[in-house]
């Protein structure tokens, strides 16, 4: 049988060459943590990229958008965003979180934003025309977050207009 010498056999077999048994001991912990906690950070990644699958999250598409269909059907085809916003889906001009200590107890309402490009507060949808809109959807904090960063905790209501040439 072969016999290995205590130091390599030892309680400290494995550690770096002249640590303390204590701080070997510690980084070995501190090694095993960090792949825990990047484990644990691959799971919510993978279990987020699923739920997107499920919500439609992955294009972008809101739950129950406002298509260029709708519009057309409205009495006065000649109107801003917000009011076809307002007449048909008055739900999503209503503050989130009111009174949430996180807000400083102030409202917070949806940003929005036309093709990509942050367009303002809700008010701005006034200067949209109702002409050039393909479809109004509202996304909720997970999806605007995946779509277009952090900061939006209402949501953002996106404005997707006709593409060139198909226009009116």
């Amino acid at each position: 049988m072969l016999e290995l010498p205590l130091a390599v056999i030892g309680p400290t077999a494995g550690c770096r060459e002249g640590a303390p048994r204590g701080q070997a001991h510690r980084s070995r912990v501190a090694a095993r943590r960090a792949r825990k906690r990047a484990a644990g950070i691959l799971g919510w990644v993978l279990l987020a990229t699923a739920a997107c699958g499920t919500t439609g999250a992955a294009t972008g598409s809101g739950r129950d958008p406002i298509t260029r269909a709708q519009i057309q059907e409205l009495a006065d085809g000649t109107g801003t965003a917000l009011s076809v916003v307002r007449q048909l889906r008055p739900s999503w001009l209503r503050a989130r979180n009111p009174g949430r200590p996180s807000t400083g107890g102030l409202p917070i309402y949806p940003a929005v934003f036309l093709d990509q490009l942050r367009l303002g507060p809700i008010q701005s949808l006034d200067d949209v025309s109702s002409q050039i809109i393909q479809r109004i959807e509202l996304l909720d904090m997970r999806d605007a977050t995946i779509l277009f960063g952090e900061g939006y905790p209402a949501g953002v209501i996106r404005v997707v207009t006709v593409p060139p040439g198909e226009g009116p």
